[in-house]
């Protein structure tokens, strides 16, 4: 217990001035990374664009088609078994 007490004060406090200055330069090492970076060209960024909504069309179509058939199946599923439980055993057709 003493040793982590002596520990905890033994550390300096950081100061007002020694904050601003990490900040400072966490903003000049953000910046300077940032001028490595290799941007894409137009061309490469709008092909990218249309890939990905392209992709996403694709799979809201799949999804949507997977969302359809589990409805119906449920729903066939569900007015099946409730209707033979309501009416004990005649069941109307469905219109469809």
């Amino acid at each position: 217990m003493d040793k982590s007490k002596s520990l905890e004060k033994s550390k300096p406090k950081r100061s007002l001035k020694s904050a601003s200055d990490s900040v400072v330069r966490w903003f000049r090492e953000m910046r300077s990374e940032l001028k490595k970076v290799v941007w894409p060209t137009r061309k490469q960024l709008v092909r990218n664009c249309m890939v990905a909504i392209a992709m996403m069309v694709v799979c809201g179509i799949v999804f949507g088609a997977f969302d359809l058939l589990a409805q119906a199946v449920v729903f066939r599923f569900l007015i099946g078994t409730l209707g033979t439980l309501l009416t004990g055993g005649a069941v109307a057709p469905v219109a469809t």
